[in-house]
This record gives structure tokens, sequence and C-alpha cells, in this order.
């Protein structure tokens, strides 16, 4: 499977900006401003750790199904992150598929390339992970937009895109740095089965969601829907 499969292109789609819903916490402050909140659900099963709160921008999710939604996907994913984040490589195994699910997660460019061979590799993905993590490496997801969800081989697929910012020891000066990336998640069991990731180009510059209305946490993640995504 070559590199380019892997590499997030193009602009991102129309999305429908309306209300901010913060669908991950317990509760809001009075005046009606969301606030942080504590794990998820998915987090907590997971063993994840802290995850940041969902912020859900636009309306326009009422054709997907609620497992492959953008509250859904952005909270799996951000558990996923902090889970990496955390060198929790037993949370990790419970939010990425198993064989022969998994397809690959791949990463394109220096330092901590997996690309073909390597990103495909299931069993290895623990000691990668392990090593990126003794590098001091973070991904602080930013944005996740659903691009639609379909039926493969029985399982309901989510098909995602997010950006994130990426810190390590051994990355150029100048990180953090922003990254791109896209993704497929089984939505009915909660599981990353594909992720790819590459540095984002300076030419694009084109967030996957738009700005949420009114002031969010500032460690929130924005998360959308395609507009049509179904």
């Amino acid at each position: 499977m070559g590199t380019g499969q892997r590499r997030a292109t193009g602009p991102a789609g129309r999305v429908l900006a309306a209300v901010v819903v913060l669908t991950l916490a317990p509760s809001c402050s009075g005046s009606g401003s969301p606030e942080q909140a504590g794990p998820t659900a998915v987090a907590a099963s997971a063993g994840a750790g802290h995850v940041p709160a969902v912020v859900v921008v636009g309306a326009d999710t009422a054709q997907l199904p609620a497992a492959c939604g953008p509250a859904r996907v952005g909270e799996v994913v951000a558990s996923l992150l902090a889970a990496i984040d955390a060198g929790n490589v037993g949370a990790v195994d419970r939010l990425v598929s198993p064989e022969p699910e998994f397809q690959w997660y791949s990463v394109t460019g220096r330092p901590g390339e997996r690309i073909d061979g390597p990103a495909e590799s299931r069993a290895g993905l623990r000691g990668y992970l392990l090593d990126r993590h003794a590098h001091g490496e973070r991904l602080r997801l930013r944005a996740v937009r659903v691009n639609g969800s379909d039926v493969r081989a029985g399982i309901l697929v989510g098909r995602f895109e997010y950006r994130l910012t990426r810190w390590a020891d051994d990355l150029p000066a100048g990180n953090p740095l922003s990254y791109v990336g896209k993704g497929a998640l089984n939505c009915s069991a909660g599981r990353v089965l594909v992720w790819s990731m590459a540095p984002e180009p300076e030419a694009r510059q084109n967030a996957p969601c738009p700005d949420p209305p009114r002031s969010v946490p500032p460690d929130s993640v924005i998360a959308c829907a395609r507009s049509g995504a179904s």
C-alpha cells in the first residue's frame, strides 16, 4: 500500500455552523457557557486518562448513524490520543482494532515515520508508540470532522479527518507542529482501524471545522460533520 494513500490532502468541505453543544460534559455553568468535563465514558472504560471535552459545531448530522456522529467519533479519537500521550499501551489496545480488522497506523515524515509494511503491522504498534513516548511525543487533537459512514464486511465504519498538534524532543526546531490526517472508526465497537497523519502543508491552512460561535475551554476538541454526510 503506497504512502500516498495515507496522506491527508484536499480542502475541507462545507460545514454548517450552528450552536455549540458540549456533548461530553455532565454540566454547564449557570450562564450557559460550557465547562471542562471529566473523562468520557470511552476514556474511563479504556483507562485512557484525561480527555478534553468535545464540542460539536454544525447541525448537519441527522443522516449519520448516532454511533458514527461527530460526538462519538471525537470522543474515541480524543481518548486514543490521551492513551498514547500517557504511554498506556493497554488502553491503546482497547481503542485500536485488532487484526484482521486493523488496516494501518501511519505517520508520514521523520522523525517517527511509519509507512508501508511497518504501518500495517498491528503487532508492532505497541513498540512504536512506546518509542515515541520515550521521545516525549504528545498528540493534541484540535478538530475532527466526520465525512460519512458505510458498512464494510458487516462493520459500521465512520470516515473522518482531523487536525492535531504534535510535540516531541526529536522534532525540528520550532515545534509544536501542526499535523493533519484521515482515519476510519469501527463505530459500534469504538475502535480505530485506520490512522494516517502527515505534517500540514503551509499552503493548506483549512480547518476541518468552523470556529465555535462562542468561547469554549481552551483545550476542547471541535467536532463536526461534513455537509450531507451519511
